[in-house]
């Protein structure tokens, strides 16, 4: 209890043992996420995938640069919470029916045997801020989703929140080294060059797609930060980050 005297020994108990605890459960969460990265890594890099087998042509390599009309954020706020989704789930879901429709139109070519029931990607997000440089700049990790291709809505933001959860889950380890490699560059610097490569030509095979989702302007910094060279207001951005090895989008 906060108002307890801890001066006395049983004010004391009180206080710091629930905190001592805590501390030691914190230990142990750490220990765990150290115990079982090699086993994380190889299950979660390494598993075998039977949707890549689906095409006659490999996404890899394949470059596109496509975007739409400006989306309004409220509207993508309010149906998200129409839908109990957060933001992200519904961009996902977004992302997932456009490339239902993609391998629909190369299966009608003949350069895909079947649609396949997912797909796997690379997903991290950047803040507005750091696109333009400025203060307080958000660089967030890397973690791999399975996102599910599927004609029923339901089902489709179902699976997405359930990759989502597994990510959280399974994935701190991959979270963790991603985001010392983007904020110091430690791995690309103890590790060699030519099994970095070897590396980065597997992982960026298998998660062949990349998606950077931009977080919105942050409300602490003044409008006038966002403004061009010659003092013109930056009304709205296109992020494009350019694909690396395999990488198709």
């Amino acid at each position: 209890r906060e108002d307890m005297d801890t001066n006395s020994f049983c004010g004391f108990m009180c206080n710091y043992i629930p905190l001592g605890l805590g501390a030691i459960k914190e230990l142990f969460y750490f220990a765990g996420i150290i115990f079982t990265a090699p086993r994380v890594l190889v299950e979660e890099i390494f598993k075998h995938d039977e949707d890549s087998h689906y095409l006659n042509i490999s996404l890899c390599g394949r470059k596109f640069v496509s975007w739409s009309e400006c989306i309004s954020m409220d509207d993508l706020t309010t149906k998200a919470s129409q839908n109990q989704q957060s933001y992200s789930e519904l961009m996902l879901a977004t992302i997932s029916k456009c490339l239902l429709n993609f391998y629909k139109a190369i299966k009608k070519e003949g350069k895909a045997r079947q649609i396949p029931s997912s797909v796997k990607l690379n997903y991290r997000n950047v803040s507005f801020s750091y696109l333009f440089g400025l203060k307080r700049p958000t660089r967030n990790g890397v973690i791999g989703l399975k996102l599910p291709l599927r004609e029923s809505k339901v089902s489709q933001y179902k699976q997405i929140h359930e990759q989502i959860e597994h990510a959280r889950r399974q994935q701190t380890i991959i979270y963790i080294l991603s985001l010392i490699q983007i904020r110091f560059d430690v791995l690309t610097t103890i590790i060699p060059s030519i099994y970095l490569k070897l590396i980065i030509n597997f992982i960026s095979r298998k998660f062949s797609l990349s998606v950077t989702e931009v977080l919105g302007i942050d409300e602490l910094l003044e409008p006038k930060e966002y403004v061009t060279c010659y003092n013109a207001e930056i009304e709205d951005v296109i992020f494009f980050r350019t694909p690396q090895a395999n990488n198709s989008t």
